[in-house]
């Protein structure tokens, strides 16, 4: 049929009968004329009925990995994909290891072709557990007593929240940064404010007080500072600063520390423990009073390490091959 009959006709496609009776003599086919018509009309096809509409968004199927609210958001991976999209838990909510279905627009989902996508099972990339942490506070050596996890968290505990920070995308802030290029940027910051207050502390801070004061031991065998003759100025200078520079650096660490557990707890939507109305508060006491333990709860949850090692030298402490949980 030429194609501007199609055009005029609706797209209608119909096979040929007469041509087909004539081609094959041998098989005769009796039917009455209004029932050739019902079945000449009941034999047309249009585009609407055999081909989906373009327009049609996917539907990607999700598992649930816990029981979530209403309206909550996560990011999920289609498996063999490469592909990450944000979905949120329809009306109602789920639970845990129930299947629900959410609809997949462009403006939800990374760049990629989403032909093929409808059915499809979002995987995850990496087992981060939600509704609840995947161990407890004290449970250091459950990766192993010589994982660089357990001695960075007792050595340098900063370090190794400047690595989850790194995991999760965040800046120095603890707010979530929109340049990947510079996911490594918090790292670096962190570790160099690290490395000026340990000299400081280590190297700096005894020289300036060997400097400005004489040690003197008293009876009982203790040896106390006394500044020196006309030195007395400069000496409570330098005693000033040091106390005020390790008070800042101490509020630096209990924020960046609490700002991380909030965050990775939100994103996770993990319960408070004891302030249930005061989450933040929290994460702030845990983040003064157990500041080892509550790093390496924060490294062992964002990070699957039975299925991947742990490293020291990295910037999100699992090698550089590892993808990105965020």
């Amino acid at each position: 049929m030429a194609s501007n009959d199609k055009a005029t006709r609706g797209h209608y496609e119909r096979i040929d009968y007469d041509n087909w009776l004539s081609s094959n003599p041998a098989n005769p086919v009796t039917v009455a004329d209004d029932q050739f018509e019902e079945l000449d009309q009941s034999l047309l096809l249009t585009a609407e009925t055999s081909i989906p509409a373009a327009t049609a968004k996917p539907l990607l199927s999700v598992v649930a990995p816990a029981t979530l609210p209403e309206g909550y958001a996560m990011d999920v991976q289609v498996g063999g994909r490469g592909q990450v999209y944000s979905v949120k838990v329809p009306p109602g909510g789920v639970e845990e290891g129930q299947t629900f279905e959410v609809t997949i627009s462009e403006e939800a989902g990374s760049t990629g072709n989403q032909d093929g996508l409808h059915g499809a099972v979002a995987l995850p990339r990496v087992a981060i557990p939600v509704g609840s942490w995947r161990d407890g506070l004290c449970d250091c050596c459950r990766v192993g007593c010589f994982h660089p996890t357990l001695w960075w968290a007792l050595c340098c505990s900063p370090i190794l929240v400047a690595q989850v920070m790194t995991r999760m995308n965040l800046n120095v802030l603890g707010r979530p940064s929109s340049n990947n290029n510079n996911r490594n940027m918090t790292f670096r910051i962190v570790s160099a404010i690290v490395v000026i207050q340990m000299f400081k502390h280590y190297v700096a801070q005894p020289i300036a007080i060997g400097m400005t004061n004489d040690f003197v031991t008293t009876e009982p065998g203790v040896v106390v500072a006394v500044p020196k003759e006309g030195m007395e100025g400069l000496a409570s200078l330098f005693s000033t600063f040091f106390v005020y520079s390790d008070l800042v650096y101490l509020i630096f660490v209990v924020c960046i520390f609490t700002v991380t557990r909030s965050f990775v707890r939100n994103k996770y939507a993990i319960p408070a423990i004891c302030c249930r109305d005061g989450e933040i508060v929290e994460d702030c006491c845990f983040s003064f009073w157990c500041t080892c333990c509550t790093a390496g709860q924060l490294a062992r949850h964002t990070m699957d390490y039975n299925t991947y090692p742990g490293v020291c030298c990295s910037s999100t402490g699992v090698p550089d091959n590892v993808p990105s949980i965020v």
